[in-house]
């Protein structure tokens, strides 16, 4: 099928989590009617985009110096993307693991490690010392904050929502921390996340991450 109805787009923003005290159902049925070119009740797929521009505008108007192009891109990005596309996500954790990337993960390795084992004792250092080998989350926040990779579209939240999409609710884990290989795949999906242009292959963003980003990382 592809034209979508109210009841699925409904269903769809459900599920990214976009509606809030300040972006009701009501301006989600707006959308969706002044996207509606047709006399039937369905979204075409043009219909469909131009109904995600119409929210991604009014969800993101607080944003006044992005165009409507950054705000579209950020909505795909900060809740389409990551609470819609499971299959993509299970094929993104598949990609990390071929080779190309993992030569890249392996030729970083020990500033890799480093950078692991630093933050993961950063937050407490008279935690149990079993507890040096996991990273939470607050300390791979901590690392994201002094990199200074935190931006209007790589915001707390989104780190929070790539984090839990990755791994599941850290709060709910045992331990709530990252390994050391959970934490690769958090580099990986951070050097998405900063070069998100499709036609740059993954290894290749994942090798400018680690120039641009994680050299700035200065041990204390």
């Amino acid at each position: 099928d592809a034209t979508m109805s109210l009841d699925e787009f409904w269903r769809m923003i459900n599920d990214a989590k976009i509606v809030d005290k300040g972006f009701s159902r009501e301006n989600v049925r707006t959308a969706f009617i002044e996207a509606n070119q047709s006399l039937e009740k369905t979204l075409e797929p043009d219909e469909w985009i131009g109904a995600l521009i119409r929210i991604a505008g009014a969800k993101l108007k607080k944003l006044t110096s992005l165009s409507v192009c950054d705000k579209f891109h950020t909505l795909l990005e900060r809740y389409i993307l990551m609470f819609c596309c499971g299959a993509e996500t299970h094929e993104f954790k598949t990609a990390i693991y071929q080779s190309p990337v993992q030569e890249v993960v392996v030729a970083h390795k020990t500033r890799l490690k480093r950078i692991f084992k630093h933050y993961a004792c950063l937050n407490d250092r008279h935690k149990a010392q079993q507890s040096d080998n996991e990273m939470s989350y607050s300390e791979v926040a901590q690392l994201v904050r002094d990199i200074n990779a935190f931006d209007v579209v790589c915001t707390h939240q989104a780190l929070e929502q790539m984090h839990t999409t990755l791994h599941g609710d850290h709060a709910s884990r045992e331990g709530g921390g990252l390994l050391y290989h959970e934490f690769t795949e958090m580099v990986c999906g951070l050097a998405a996340f900063k070069f998100p242009a499709p036609y740059i292959p993954l290894h290749m963003k994942v090798e400018r991450f680690m120039e641009v980003w994680l050299s700035k990382v200065k041990f204390r």
